[in-house]
């Protein structure tokens, strides 16, 4: 069986990288279970197409936005910001305890502080509803949408001996797009999908990235798992070759090594064929000591 070559090693993941990984799967998750049950509870028709995000989080009932007017009324909008809250926190204990993912370089440390910022983005608009400090509220979604797609154009720029370098092209690509949209986004200039649509794809473009890097990380091997597997194998190796000099019967330990033979009755056959082999033992050369090994079980 052939193994990685060296230039792999790089991809191992630690038990504290991988928790990041789950820190981020659940952010992700969560925050669209969040969206989906806070919609839910709008008694007004809510669009992801013409509605922001943030309209889920504001306390009042009222129009909204004198640029897009539109009538917001979310009950439960006090799940919705704390879904905001939890999902930066999540964000940030897994950029955290990933950032090895990122390799070293200052390019890898300015993406992850840029990325570290804009999880506070999302506590921000948590802590802030639009409509309670619309200007700090925008603050935050700048953070999240200029700032935290900044810094995963950085991640991008990775060394290629890390694992996030090693899927450059993905990162790069959803990069592009986050920026675009967020250009267009904060430029008021709607393609034609709604603005709406357009703050998701440059807000939570960065969450499919997550979820992409974490699934990744869980899928790598951990740092040890390449020397386990080629030691299982040479013990198992070693065993079948000791089977075929001591016969079946001999008794082996989890390793693999010897424990104990079974004892067996000696016949007058055997104890002649042994008599000889002492008598000759002075003599003989280590081929003859492996030809009485692989005889005696026979003569059982």
């Amino acid at each position: 069986m052939k193994t990685r070559s060296a230039s792999h090693s790089a991809y191992r993941t630690s038990v504290t990288t991988r928790i990041g990984a789950a820190a981020w799967i659940v952010a992700v998750v969560q925050f669209l279970v969040v969206q989906l049950v806070v919609e839910a509870g709008w008694r007004t028709p809510y669009s992801w197409a013409e509605n922001n995000i943030s309209d889920l989080g504001n306390i009042s009932c009222r129009i909204w936005d004198d640029s897009r007017p539109r009538y917001v009324c979310s009950p439960l909008h006090d799940v919705m910001n704390a879904g905001f809250a939890v999902h930066g926190v999540l964000l940030f204990v897994g950029i955290l305890l990933a950032g090895s993912c990122w390799g070293r370089g200052g390019i890898s440390v300015s993406s992850r502080i840029l990325l570290v910022i804009s999880a506070g983005g999302w506590v921000l608009v948590g802590v802030v509803p639009a409509d309670v400090d619309e200007n700090l509220h925008v603050v935050g979604a700048l953070l999240i949408m200029g700032l935290g797609n900044l810094g995963l154009l950085l991640t991008g720029f990775s060394p290629r001996g890390s694992l996030f370098g090693g899927l450059r092209s993905v990162t790069l690509s959803i990069a592009v797009v986050t920026v675009f949209a967020a250009w267009m986004f904060f430029g008021q200039h709607d393609p034609g999908i709604g603005m709406g649509s357009l703050e998701r794809i440059a807000a939570c473009a960065l969450d499919a990235w997550t979820l992409v890097m974490a699934l990744a990380i869980l899928r790598a091997r951990r740092p040890d798992t390449a020397g386990k597997m080629t030691t299982l194998r040479s013990d198992r190796a070693g065993a079948r070759s000791d089977d075929a000099l001591l016969g079946p019967s001999t008794q082996r330990q989890g390793d693999g090594r010897p424990l104990f033979e079974k004892r067996v009755s000696v016949t007058p056959s055997r104890a002649r064929w042994a008599s000889r082999a002492d008598s000759s033992s002075a003599a003989s050369s280590p081929a003859a000591a492996a030809a009485q090994r692989v005889v005696l079980p026979c003569l059982r």
